[in-house]
């Protein structure tokens, strides 16, 4: 199981590619064993968070990680890359703001200076499925709608299962 979350985190997130031409045709494609590394040192082709919830991605915008109803193009606030950190962790940055995840009032999340970066895990949740989560914890990213806004969620961290269950899972596309 481990190598099998190893090998999609690696893929799907471009987060390692060793062989230039060992690249992914897609963010679901997953590398032979061979070419999966676990150093910090790579960061590759910037993707979507999906919230399969509400069908839409993660941006930011101010410091905010927020979510939108339906998939609009957020240009690179709605795109990120991933570095390794080993052990099945990542931490994420966001390419347009060029700051990373971390966990913010609440247990929002908002983007800041890499000293603030918080760790990630991504786990299989089911075919082109995934939660987000703190490793070793029960807190996963959550698409949160208050009423606030008609258009716009926020990401927290929440227990699993959520108060939406949907809402906690994710993919990946380019």
């Amino acid at each position: 199981m481990f190598s099998e979350l190893v090998r999609f985190a690696l893929c799907a997130l471009s987060v390692v590619k060793v062989h230039p031409s060992a690249g992914c045709q897609d963010a679901l494609q997953v590398m032979p064993q061979d070419d999966l590394s676990m150093t910090a040192q790579c960061l590759l082709e910037p993707f979507k968070i999906v919230n399969l919830g509400v069908g839409g991605s993660a941006f930011v915008l101010d410091e905010n990680v927020l979510t939108h109803i339906g998939d609009t193009d957020h240009g690179n606030d709605g795109l990120w890359v991933g570095y390794a950190k080993g052990d099945d962790r990542y931490t994420i940055k966001n390419v347009g703001k060029d700051a990373w995840v971390s966990v913010g009032d609440n247990g929002r999340l908002v983007v800041g200076p890499e000293a603030k970066a918080v760790e990630f895990a991504v786990e299989s949740a089911g075919p082109n499925t995934w939660v987000i989560k703190k490793p070793f914890e029960d807190l996963l990213w959550e698409a949160v709608y208050d009423g606030t806004s008609m258009k716009f969620g926020y990401v927290t961290l929440r227990e699993s299962p959520g108060s939406r269950p949907g809402y906690q899972h994710w993919t990946f596309a380019r």
